[in-house]
């Protein structure tokens, strides 16, 4: 982890916890885009992305084009049934 992605990830967890989503969201794609493999960031956006009632940002993927081999792109999630 970078010191920048540290402190991204820092200041996004912090607005987080001060129920300041619009301002979290900004600081977590930042540390993404620095760190794409870290699975909890894209986990704490979603969470932050449903909370400001975007609930297609929190469920869509934001897969990034990987030439890793197994990767693959998931269709988007279109809700749960209710009970």
């Amino acid at each position: 982890m970078s010191m920048l992605h540290g402190a991204y990830a820092d200041r996004a967890e912090a607005y987080f916890e001060r129920k300041n989503y619009s301002s979290a969201i900004p600081d977590y794609d930042h540390a993404i885009a620095l760190s794409p493999k870290d699975a909890a960031l894209w986990n704490d956006r979603a969470m932050a992305k449903e909370e400001t009632r975007d609930k297609s940002g929190a469920v869509r993927l934001h897969a990034v084009d990987s030439p890793e081999e197994g990767h693959r792109r998931l269709p988007p999630f279109s809700g749960l049934p209710r009970p």
